[in-house]
């Protein structure tokens, strides 16, 4: 190869890099833009013909964070493949995305490859800001990147009239929410009325599920969990909008169920034997958007649908219940005997009745309460899955809930997305609560790790003279008085433990003490003890298990006084046996230091109910 070859090929090669250089440049100066945002959308089949494959790295092997399909992410960053694996079409190496998103609320971060994902990029309305004045600063980001993609969607702020702690106290009473998941202990309540802490065993409620955490309640109430284009719409106002709502859009969300098949009746031909045109007109009768009708029977029946929605034979008629109203009871049988007995008193004996006067109920019951959105009145509709699912707007009428499911307005939602997130048009009104007294955690609400650890922070006792009111679980504020150094005692349940202080300085006068518990999986809870201490002075925490007090009288130590005891008393006397500790201390009942005669005679006289050995 002569000079001026060599010259040629080592020009063009210095071009092509220059060029592919600044083509790396010009994507990472995009990403790293404040002024503009990079938003992917996964749309091409992946390595499994299934999904695309999120991974770790920029490279195919490595284990598989997630499997993405049809999702929206945020490109963070970019970067070559790590093995220099190239395009077969244009022979240059493959460049992968680094992406992050949240999907059913929970968050994924790792790399997608560029022939698998088409990126958009967006310019920030920087004056959109100052329409974010009404929701606390943590909200700002999301809405603003949502803003930038979605110019006509509208963000409301819901000032609630409570507290995000109230909020989520209110919720977690039993039987209020459930975990749908039976093996997640992590997830579950142990709060009162959810556990048996005598037997180990929680309680249940509806098909036998147990009660939700205060954490993963607080995780499905925290709004900002959910500020993405795959979730937001739990927030989206549930209204009738025939500009915006048609046929077309209700095929889509029921498509490939085999619930919405074999419609053939022919008492029910008004409209044409058609799921989707019933879902329509019921929408246009109950003032409810028809694709959130759609979606809620999808959500009532799955995908093949129940006895109420197949037909159902009561008293002689087949009636049908899409929507499962007033369908509940302890069991299979009894749920739909009661759910088809609704049917029967409102004469839903056609699918477009029951479709029909279904999508009436449920916009009475909650689109149509009260009166319309006004911030001062706490009767304004339930319009949105979350409120539905979480009545927080009138904290006097919390139980009017649509779902004891904690994670209900989620799953609910997730067939609304395909419908609107590739459609930027769409003028859509998202009403998002904002809690009292910017009352949310600074960082988002995490969703607990699902495995066997026990939610165990309670203290099984507090035990110290003068403790008011006395001891009691699930009871977090006492008052103490004290004259000196003292010592309290706490019976901390075993895999908890106890990480407060142990020891603490008084001065005369009111001091506050935190006993803090931590449980089996980590999370924390406090009792509060406030001391009123007449000189300075120490207190100590000790922990242990503690005995309740031995009944005077149960000297076999079973808890109850019986015809045993009074004959082991009557052995020691004859010494025929030699009692000790508690049971000799049992066995005193004169409480005068030793067992006599007198002793004998009393408990005799208890069991004959002369006398009360233990009667305060």
């Amino acid at each position: 190869m002569n000079f001026k070859k060599l010259l040629s090929v080592f020009l063009c090669i210095t071009l092509l890099i220059s060029i592919f250089s600044n083509a790396l440049f010009v994507i990472a100066e995009e990403i790293n833009n404040k002024d503009t945002v990079m938003i992917g959308t996964i749309t091409e089949p992946g390595e499994n013909k299934v999904g695309v494959i999120i991974r770790p790295d920029a490279k195919r092997e490595g284990k598989v964070i997630t499997i993405a399909d049809k999702t929206i992410v945020t490109v963070t960053g970019s970067k070559n493949d790590l093995n220099n694996e190239k395009n077969a079409t244009t022979n240059i190496t493959y460049l992968w995305y680094a992406i992050t998103y949240t999907n059913g609320g929970k968050t994924y971060s790792g790399y997608v490859r560029e022939d698998m994902i088409t990126v958009t990029k967006y310019t920030i309305d920087k004056t959109f800001e100052e329409q974010l004045s009404d929701f606390p600063e943590s909200y700002h980001e999301a809405l603003t990147i949502l803003h930038a993609q979605y110019p006509n969607w509208a963000f409301q702020a819901d000032k609630i009239n409570i507290t995000f702690n109230e909020a989520i106290a209110l919720e977690s009473v039993y039987p209020r929410k459930l975990i749908m998941d039976k093996n997640a202990i992590s997830w579950a309540s142990m709060g009162d009325g959810w556990y048996n802490w005598s037997t180990g065993v929680f309680a249940t409620a509806d098909a036998n599920l147990k009660g939700a955490s205060r954490e993963v309640i607080a995780y499905y109430m925290d709004p900002r969990n959910f500020l993405n284009p795959n979730d937001i719409f739990i927030f989206m106002k549930q209204s009738y909008d025939a500009a915006s709502q048609n046929i077309d859009g209700v095929r889509k969300i029921i498509a490939g169920r085999k619930l919405f098949e074999n419609y053939n009746d022919p008492n029910d031909t008004a409209y044409g034997g058609d799921f989707a045109a019933v879902i329509m007109e019921a929408g246009k009768q109950s003032g409810v958007s028809p694709y959130i009708l759609a979606s809620t029977i999808i959500q009532e029946q799955g995908s093949e649908g129940n006895a109420l929605a197949k037909g159902y034979n009561y008293n002689g008629t087949v009636v049908y219940n899409f929507f499962n109203v007033k369908a509940s009871g302890n069991s299979s049988d009894q749920i739909i005997k009661n759910g088809a007995s609704y049917a029967y008193n409102q004469g839903w004996t056609t699918r477009s009745a029951a479709i029909i006067g279904g999508a009436k109920f449920y916009g009475n019951s909650y689109l149509n309460r009260g009166n319309s959105y006004n911030p001062a009145n706490p009767y304004y509709n339930q319009d949105t899955y979350f409120y539905k699912n979480y009545n927080i707007l009138d904290k006097n009428k919390i139980s009017h809930q649509y779902a004891q499911n904690v994670a209900d307005s989620l799953s609910s939602a997730k067939n609304l997305k395909s419908l609107y997130t590739t459609d930027y048009t769409t003028p859509l009104v998202f009403r998002i609560p904002v809690y009292a007294n910017d009352s949310l955690p600074k960082e988002n609400t995490i969703l607990p790790e699902n495995n066997s650890k026990l939610n165990n922070y309670y203290l099984n006792n507090i035990v110290v003279d003068g403790l008011t009111p006395s001891f009691t679980r699930y009871e977090y504020n006492y008052a103490l008085r004290v004259e000196g150094d003292t010592t309290v005692q706490v019976d901390v349940p075993d895999k908890a433990s106890l990480v407060s202080a142990t020891t603490y300085p008084l001065v005369q006068g009111d001091n506050t003490i935190k006993i803090t518990v931590k449980s089996e999986t980590g999370f924390t809870n406090d009792y509060i003890i406030n001391v009123n201490a007449t000189a300075p002075c120490q207190l100590t925490l000790t922990t242990g298990a503690i005995k309740p007090p031995r009944l005077l009288g149960d000297v076999d130590g079973n808890g109850k006084i019986t015809i045993s005891d009074l004959v082991l008393v009557r052995m020691h006397l004859l010494e025929l046996t030699t009692l000790k500790d508690d049971n000799k201390t049992a066995a005193d009942t004169d409480v005068n230091g030793k067992i006599t005669i007198s002793d004998l005679v009393l408990v005799r006289m208890h069991l004959l109910e002369l006398v009360n050995l233990n009667k305060k």
